[in-house]
């Protein structure tokens, strides 16, 4: 059985008709859904576009700002450095100025305790028969000789240990003061 023998025969064309006017207006309405769908999809990836590229010159703005930050911090270090051991140079120049000058003073002393015992010689008629005594000045001199010589390692430990507290102060309050600045 034919289904079409169902409508009668005036009908046909109408309900054909009918049927290719609604396909068409349902295609009509479904393409105007489409282009609509697709202007929102178009609509939504510019949005997404301009914020990934705003997020991406944000970006870029924080980086820049932390690499700034972060040189001024190795800036601020390595002047820390630099003034550290500029001192640490002109302590090692002092050094050897002090010891060129002990050096002369030794000279000088050695000059005066030989003088001394110049002066005090004995005639090989008045000198003692039994072993010599120490000699009282050169021990003196000897001690204080060592006793300078250890002064001087001492000052230079402590000038060292100095400078370097001095620095080691200056990279505290360098990295305190960041850090109070990022709280804030």
């Amino acid at each position: 059985m034919n289904p079409l023998s169902l409508i009668p025969t005036g009908w046909l064309l109408p309900a054909v008709a009918a049927l290719g006017i609604a396909l068409a207006a349902a295609i009509g309405v479904q393409t105007v859904r489409l282009a609509t769908a697709k202007a929102e999809l178009a609509q939504a990836q510019a949005g997404y576009a301009a914020e990934r590229t705003t997020a991406a010159q944000a970006l870029a703005a924080k980086e820049a700002e932390y690499r700034k930050r972060e040189q001024a911090i190795v800036t601020d270090h390595q002047e820390r450095e630099h003034a550290a051991q500029t001192q640490l140079a002109s302590l090692a120049l002092d050094v050897e100025r002090g010891r060129a000058a002990a050096g002369s003073l030794r000279a000088a002393r050695d000059a005066a305790v030989a003088a001394a015992r110049a002066a005090t010689a004995c005639s090989p008629a008045t000198q003692p028969s039994g072993p010599v005594a120490a000699d009282p000045i050169g021990v003196l001199a000897d001690v204080l000789g060592r006793a300078d010589d250890r002064a001087g390692e001492l000052a230079q430990i402590a000038d060292r240990a100095r400078i370097a507290h001095a620095a080691c102060v200056g990279e505290y309050e360098s990295v305190r003061a960041r850090l109070a600045q990022l709280a804030h």
